[in-house]
């Protein structure tokens, strides 16, 4: 079976670049991340497992996100 986990939560100011920390196991480790908010980045980019997520300028609220794997 894959294996899923990503940490949280996290509480950071606004306009503030931070780090994303998953793992998966149990297959090959392909995954994506994605933001409950529309129009922030993930550096490099959200296919990586341990990428840097910045909000959207000036977005200020709770933000989900969510490591989803193809399960191979």
């Amino acid at each position: 079976p894959v294996f899923v986990q990503a940490d949280g939560p996290l509480e950071v100011c606004s306009d503030t670049t931070f780090p994303l920390n998953g793992t998966i196991s149990g297959g090959t480790g392909n995954g994506s991340w994605t933001a409950s908010v529309p129009g922030g980045v993930f550096t490099p980019d959200a296919n990586s497992l341990n990428p840097s997520y910045t909000p959207p300028a000036g977005y200020i609220g709770n933000i989900t996100f969510t490591l989803n794997t193809d399960n191979s």
